[in-house]
């Protein structure tokens, strides 16, 4: 999130609480929540003064966003992993490791082959 969409994250939520937003205000603001996406901080803002009368704080914002983002991918999680899961079950792992060994082994030699022929 930049500082001029904080900016609005603040002025959104003073819009529920009347407070007074300042340059100070935002660059704080902007330190707590700048890896967050702007629209979920948004959401975040609308999500809690629907729920709550506590003047909202960044660590609200943050705890939000997070459930939003596990409730997106949660679905997903839930697709996938039974699928992997069951193709890892199947997977013979002395002979994976061996071909890894192996890839390993012809890596290494690539590199000695090379360190001689500039040597």
């Amino acid at each position: 999130m930049t500082p001029a969409e904080t900016a609005k994250v603040l002025a959104k939520a003073s819009a529920y609480d009347q407070r007074t937003v300042g340059q100070t205000d935002v660059l704080a603001w902007h330190e707590a929540l700048r890896d967050l996406g702007y629209d979920d901080a948004m959401a975040a803002v609308a999500k809690h003064y629907a729920h709550s009368t506590d003047r909202i704080m960044p660590a609200h914002i943050r705890r939000l966003v997070v459930a939003a983002r596990n409730a997106r991918y949660r679905p997903l999680e839930d697709e996938i992993l039974p699928a992997i899961e069951g193709r890892v079950n199947e997977i013979d792992w002395q002979e994976s490791r061996e071909r890894g060994l192996a890839s390993v082994r012809e890596v290494l030699a690539t590199i000695k082959l090379k360190r001689r022929g500039a040597a």
